[in-house]
């Protein structure tokens, strides 16, 4: 058996020893980028279709839809640039990840276990930044 095998959970809460072990869990970031990307597409989607978002019942605007779209792209576009090991963008992307899944989860409770897995991945990916940069 390798040493070097991590496991499901180690994706949540994972040893950090080495500048080594933290590449891997800032990686984990893309994984929250994306997430965030389909999730502001959805949105989009539900506004350009049906004229109303996900989360109200509200009529929604075209500058709605737009907004979505926008944060679609950058959440794409930052998603993409963790993938080529650009790391300066993980403490913000997890932060906003924690305000969304705190907001969202006051507003419209189901979906619970999806935003408390993506808050536990991004304080994982805040951990590992933070480690990153002690050693810089």
């Amino acid at each position: 058996m390798s040493k070097n095998k991590t496991g499901f959970f180690d994706t949540f809460w994972p040893n950090l020893n080495t500048k080594k072990d933290s590449i891997p869990t800032l990686r984990n970031c893309q994984i929250i980028s994306f997430y965030m990307a389909v999730s502001y597409f959805f949105n989009f989607f539900f506004i350009y279709s049906y004229k109303e978002s996900l989360w109200s019942a509200e009529a929604a605007g075209t500058i709605d839809g737009l907004f979505y779209l926008f944060f679609t792209a950058l959440f794409a576009w930052l998603g993409f640039r963790i993938r080529q090991n650009k790391f300066g963008s993980v403490p913000y992307i997890s932060a906003w990840c924690i305000f969304e899944c705190i907001i969202t989860t006051i507003f419209a409770p189901k979906g619970f276990v999806i935003r408390l897995i993506a808050a536990a991945i991004s304080v994982s990916c805040l951990r590992a930044w933070f480690f990153q940069r002690k050693f810089k």
